[in-house]
């Protein structure tokens, strides 16, 4: 399965709502366990990495309030070696 990097911007406000609004949704609780936040850093972003059947699906994970918010991108992970060979010209 295609792993997706999903991106949302929120507000300092937002934050307060931001926990219980993915809590809404089903199997967010075990997404909220892969994602990490800048809040407490000033960026107020939350960025998760998961496993989903295609970018309509991860974008169905996040809460309708910060859907058109939230940028989805397919992404793969390389060994070292791997991104090595990729990226021979």
């Amino acid at each position: 399965m295609p792993q997706f990097v999903a991106e949302g911007p929120h507000t300092p406000e937002e934050c307060a709502t931001a926990g219980p609004e993915f809590a809404k949704m089903p199997g967010s609780k075990e997404l909220l366990d892969k994602t990490v936040w800048g809040c407490d850093f000033g960026k107020h972003h939350s960025w998760t990495i998961a496993d989903f059947a295609d970018e309509n699906e991860a974008k169905g994970f996040v809460p309708e309030i910060f859907r058109d918010r939230f940028t989805v991108t397919p992404v793969t992970v390389y060994t070292y070696d791997q991104m090595m060979e990729a990226h021979e010209g």
